[in-house]
Formats: C-alpha cells, structure tokens, sequence
C-alpha cells in the first residue's frame, strides 16, 4: 500500500519560515559587528574614540584567549585597542585612548580585564617624549593608611611593573607591555595608583608620572 505523504500544516510551515527568519537576523546582526581583519576592528574603536587622524601600528601583542592588542599611534593620540577573535571573524571590544596633543613628556595609560573564571592581565602603555629618559617602569602603589600628622594616605608599593622595551618610531618613543595578575587592582575605596618612574642612562630617576587614563575592564 503507497504510503500518502502529508504537506506540512500552514502552522508548521509558519514557524519553520520564523525559524529561519530569525537565524538569518542573527547572523546578519553578528556579521555586521563582526570585520574580516583585526585591523578593521581596530578602525572601528578609533571612529569610536573619535580619532579621525592618520594613525598607525607601533606595537601589538595577544594572549591564548583569542584576544589581541594593538597601540595605535598618531600625531596627538595614542590608543590601545583590545580585539577579540570569534572564529575567522574579529570584533572591537574595548580602548584606552590618550590625548598627546599637550605636548607633555610623559603619556601612559593603562587598562585591567579580569574576566569570571579567568586569568587577569593588565595592559600598560605609553609615550615618551623626553630624549634624556633611557628606561622606565611602572609601580602600583595601594592605599594602605590615613596619615594623621600628614593629613592624607600612605600608599604602598604593591607591585613594579618593569617595561623590557622602549620602541622607536618616528622620532619618538613607546610602551606596551602585558603583565598577568595575582588580585585584581581595586579602582574604588581602597584603591591603586598606577606610577611611572623615569630613569636617565646612568639609573638615577628623573620623573615620576600618575596614571590617570585607567579602564576596569570584566
């Protein structure tokens, strides 16, 4: 006996066509946000931040998550862009940009990510502008006291930072480094300070530098 074959039902073929409707959004929404090149990615947090001048790669390093960062260096900004790979496509995740329009010596920043579950890192990047500087490190410094006598906090030294490389480029020079975490740095209350100390050729310390430009990243 022939076996007759049923037609889906109008509801069935209706949420099967929603069904496929809805995937086909999704993977129009993700291949929007997502670029073919981390670079792509990297433009898109400049025309985020607002950074409309020619820039270009100074330095960049990743970790085994899939995640790269890329300094960024123009005239008067320097960014430090962090993008995320999601199988053969990459995505901007986040940036810390800094102002060099000032004209000042010193220019660092620095950003933390510690994600659930995971290991944390901490980005620290910079500019220096001032020819007489041959190293620099970068101290975290916590608050630990209120100084009565001396009406404000003592803050000590939690960790140094050390920067292996000063790159040339253009006539000046940079900073990226990538460091693991132990504890994630505390942004409120009790918090850190982040430090740059600057050092002449024959290891005598010239400047001292807060970092300011800071981003808490999860």
């Amino acid at each position: 006996m022939k076996k007759i074959k049923r037609k889906p039902s109008r509801l069935r073929r209706a949420v099967r066509a929603a069904a496929v409707m809805l995937c086909v959004a999704a993977l129009y929404l993700f291949l929007a946000d997502a670029k073919l090149t981390p670079m792509m990615a990297v433009h898109m947090l400049e025309e985020f931040h607002g950074i409309y001048e020619e820039t270009h790669v100074v330095a960049s390093c990743g970790t085994q998550a899939g995640r790269r960062y890329y300094l960024m260096a123009g005239e008067n900004a320097l960014l430090c862009a962090e993008v995320d790979r999601h199988g053969l496509l990459w995505q901007e995740a986040n940036g810390t940009l800094l102002d060099c329009s000032d004209g000042e010596p010193f220019q660092a920043g620095g950003c933390s990510r510690w994600p659930h579950g995971g290991q944390g890192t901490l980005e620290l990047f910079g500019r220096i502008d001032d020819s007489s500087v041959a190293r620099v490190e970068i101290c975290q410094m916590r608050r630990d006291k209120w100084d009565g006598e001396m009406q404000d906090y003592v803050y000590q030294t939690r960790c140094v930072y050390p920067v292996d490389e000063l790159i040339e480029d253009g006539g000046r020079r940079y900073f990226l480094g990538t460091y693991r975490l132990d504890e994630k740095p505390r942004s409120d209350g009790e918090y850190d300070r982040f430090v740059l100390s600057a050092y002449d050729a024959a290891g005598e310390r010239t400047a001292e530098y807060e970092i300011t430009n800071f981003s808490y990243w999860t």
